[in-house]
């Protein structure tokens, strides 16, 4: 029996009105909503979650280049009595953190996409995957540790040019 939305709605009332808890009515309508509404519950679980792993992955970004950072004080102490500008400096940090950028991007990328299809499609969680929205978020995430990257440059280089030059060779040594 085919009926519209407002028939079935009508039928429900009435239904739910007998007080009859042996009558049960389902419907296609009913079962592609709540479905729907299943959808978008997973979509934003993903999309928190991918938000939590975002910001993990930005802290080891700004860790791993800040340590690194710190662990060569005595080299750039070295190459700035020597000559090297702020300038360089930065452009030095700044290529060393999208070396890093590049390399995680390249291979969590990959592993993370396979591993959506493995769990999407196999394990038959059919959550909706769309791989250009996967895409797009990757790209952004990308661009973000960039301007991150750029950032904590900016912030270590001035923060090592603080002291004299002959402080830090002192401090490293």
């Amino acid at each position: 029996m085919e009926l519209d939305k407002n028939e079935y709605e009508e039928i429900e009332e009435t239904v739910q009105e007998s007080f009859n808890s042996q009558i049960v009515m389902g419907s296609k309508y009913k079962t592609r909503i709540e479905q729907e509404t299943q959808k978008d519950q997973m979509m934003i679980s993903g999309l928190l979650i991918s938000i939590v792993f975002g910001i993990i992955g930005l802290t080891n970004v700004v860790n791993t280049l800040v340590t690194s950072i710190m662990a060569r004080k005595m080299e750039f102490a070295t190459m700035q009595s020597i000559g090297m500008t702020k300038k360089q400096m930065i452009a030095r940090i700044t290529q060393d953190g999208i070396v890093l950028c590049l390399s995680s991007f390249i291979v969590a990328v990959p592993i993370s996409y396979f591993l959506i299809d493995i769990l999407g499609n196999q394990l038959l969680l059919l959550t909706g995957f769309n791989g250009k929205i996967f895409m797009i978020g990757c790209t952004i995430l990308f661009f973000i540790m960039m301007v991150v990257t750029l950032i904590t440059s900016y912030i270590v280089t001035w923060s090592l040019n603080k002291k004299t030059l002959t402080e830090r060779i002192a401090d490293a040594g």
